[in-house]
């Protein structure tokens, strides 16, 4: 389970004197804003929950996720132990509290992100057959959403048509 920073609130936390937000959840890569940093922190083998050092990918001992609006370790650095400057708060707060309380400029909230109606190139067709026409030659189409229900064989029996391939139908 990831975590979406444009909507969950996420822990204040303190980490080598900076200001960051910590998440129990990994943050998607691709959701990380333009000039800032996400990074992984890892725990030890004997205390694999309780954070020990900052990664760029903890490859086990996952222990929780950093978003920081400055880099907290050199790109050559493979880890930088805590050493004790990591402080947790007990303030949760969305990605737009956290800017504005810290004067950072807020980033935009990826399109992906937000809700909006499909495009041109992002509709399409969905053709299903009912049971009751199961080995027929005709089909019935509908445009839009359709209730998708199992029949025997595991398989959803319906075909979802890109808009790009309607051009043909």
């Amino acid at each position: 389970m990831q975590i979406n920073i444009y909507k969950d609130p996420m822990q204040k936390a303190y980490l080598f004197g900076t200001a960051v937000l910590y998440s129990e959840k990994p943050i998607p890569r691709e959701d990380v804003p333009q000039h800032w940093s996400s990074y992984e922190l890892r725990g030890t083998v004997q205390r694999p929950d309780t954070p020990y050092a900052l990664e760029d990918q903890a490859s086990y001992n996952f222990a929780g996720s950093i978003l920081s609006p400055l880099p907290l370790k050199a790109d050559s650095a493979k880890s930088r132990l805590l050493k004790g400057k990591f402080e947790l708060t007990s303030e949760y707060v969305r990605l737009a509290e956290f800017c504005s309380e810290y004067q950072i400029p807020q980033p935009q909230t990826p399109i992906r992100h937000m809700f909006r109606p499909a495009s041109s190139t992002e509709s399409g067709l969905f053709i299903m057959k009912t049971s009751s026409q199961e080995g027929t030659a005709k089909q019935p189409a509908s445009k839009g959403r359709q209730g998708m229900k199992h029949m025997s064989g595991g398989k959803p029996p319906c075909i979802w048509l890109p808009a790009k391939s309607l051009e043909t139908f």
